[in-house]
């Protein structure tokens, strides 16, 4: 047997009303439909920590979007309580007008202090927007009873200019929070609201019915379609605010997926190269290109043993602290943070673009990162823990830059020989017993004046023949910058 048209109606709203609240809620939510019966399921009570960086920079700035539509609110709430005593047409209008405007005032303004402390924030919107539909209803009954109430036509209850108004100017603040379920309430609450009103004058009885315009505008009969107008309003508004709410939403969350994906940029790239980065676009996603870059690799000396002694806590937390001092001298001196590999670091020079002082950033970063070593082991020993050592190898030449992997998952880094005779030069510092070794390749690349120290030529494996390097001069030893 098939349903009643009238049926079939309410269940496609409903699931209409379903697709939506889902969509719009936060994805710790759960929302079912069984039977037409709409349930939620609240989120964990940890869901914050739940959160994407993407979802909380969202978060805050819906934030801040519901506080402009309480903002309003606030305004349209004032007015009504200050404004009826000198335009109210009773002392009983007044007080009902408080009674019903107060309590909300109220509400509005603790719930300014629940988003200042990030509480309850969907539920502060949804209670909102109920409560604005619940006093624009309730208003035109206080105004009809304030101006005679049986001893006037019926029908100046739903006539007022001010019922439509406000019925628009709470869709038009409630779509300035950027959730489109907050305006679904407003406009099916709008709708009953309307048509609620029209029910109660059809079964008044003294409702005077006409099909004529002006008697309808300026005299005390009301025309049907004029209500069926008004409703068709109602709704074909409201849908173009969820339009132009989820419209705004959309636009938000893509700022705030491009604000992470430059927050991720400063991971990796100094201020200025992050700036470039962004300045080039998709550019910065093209094939690898070959250019001369400086590769610096550090290492900790028996950081295997040095495990040994600390906890996973301890382990993760020194490195936390080891790793932040280390990439802010290598962004003080524009280079690149190409990986972290536990307490292994592989830095660039020269990526994306080179500064022209490639070579001589590399040194000075290096010297700077061993100087930076240096407090940090005297505030390791003034807490009873021993000292740290690293070796640090450099190398200067070609390699092939670019963004290396699959559409999934790209990594921007660095490939070429280069690369694999710095990361040798690094283990040689064992050997030779230097903190830090660099080829003559990236020798040549420093100023003549710059001090450095012959250490020899040496072997590197894989490699035939042997490759000459230097470490620092005397005057670099005690902390310079070389010029």
């Amino acid at each position: 047997m098939r349903a009643p048209p009238v049926r079939i109606l309410l269940y496609t709203v409903m699931n209409k009303v379903h697709a939506i609240v889902q969509q719009d809620l936060s994805p710790r939510w759960k929302v079912t439909l069984s039977a037409g019966v709409i349930t939620f399921r609240t989120p964990p009570k940890n869901w914050r920590s739940l959160m994407t960086k993407t979802d909380e920079i969202l978060f805050k700035r819906e934030i801040n979007a519901l506080r402009v539509t309480i903002i309003f609110r606030l305004i349209f709430l004032f007015v009504m309580v200050v404004g009826t005593p000198f335009g109210g047409k009773s002392s009983l209008e007044t007080t009902l007008v408080a009674g019903l405007c107060g309590p909300t005032l109220i509400f509005s303004v603790y719930s300014i202090h629940l988003l200042g402390k990030q509480k309850y924030v969907r539920m502060v919107g949804m209670a909102g927007a109920v409560l604005d539909v619940l006093i624009v209803s309730v208003l035109p009954i206080i105004w009809y009873f304030s101006v005679g109430g049986t001893a006037v036509a019926p029908a100046y209850m739903i006539k007022g200019p001010f019922y439509q108004a406000f019925l628009w100017a709470i869709l038009i603040w409630n779509s300035f929070a950027i959730k489109p379920a907050y305006v679904w309430i407003i406009m099916v609450g709008g709708f009953l609201s309307v048509g609620g009103h029209f029910l109660y004058l059809v079964l008044e009885g003294r409702t005077v019915f006409t099909m004529d315009f002006v008697a309808h505008n300026v005299g005390s009969g009301l025309a049907p379609y004029f209500v069926f107008v008004t409703l068709a309003v109602i709704m074909a508004g409201g849908v173009g605010f969820i339009i132009f709410s989820r419209k705004m939403r959309t636009t938000l969350q893509s700022a705030a997926r491009s604000e992470v994906a430059v927050n991720q940029l400063s991971r990796f790239f100094s201020p200025r190269i992050r700036e470039e980065v962004i300045a080039q676009g998709d550019r910065f996603t093209d094939r690898g290109k070959l250019q001369n870059v400086a590769v610096l690799f550090s290492d900790i000396r028996s950081f295997t043993a040095m495990c040994e002694t600390l906890s996973p806590e301890e382990v993760v937390a020194f490195l936390r602290d080891y790793h932040a001092v280390m990439v802010d001298v290598i962004f003080r001196n524009n280079g690149t943070l190409d990986k972290f590999i536990g307490d292994w670091i592989m830095a660039t020079f020269g990526t994306p673009s080179t500064t022209g002082n490639d070579a001589r950033n590399a040194l000075s970063a290096a010297v700077e990162m061993q100087a930076a070593l240096k407090s940090l082991n005297e505030a390791r020993k003034a807490g009873g823990r021993p000292a740290v050592r690293i070796g640090i190898g450099m190398h200067y030449g070609p390699v092939v830059v670019g963004n290396v992997g699959s559409e999934s998952r790209l990594e921007y880094t660095v490939i070429g020989d280069t690369v694999n005779i710095a990361s040798r030069l690094e283990s040689a510092t064992k050997e030779l017993n230097e903190t830090i070794v660099f080829s003559e390749a990236l020798r040549a690349e420093l100023s003549t004046d710059t001090p450095a120290s012959l250490v020899g030529d040496i072997p590197i494996r894989g490699k035939t023949g042997r490759l000459r390097v230097y470490t620092v001069g005397p005057a670099l030893d005690r902390g310079q910058t070389p010029s």
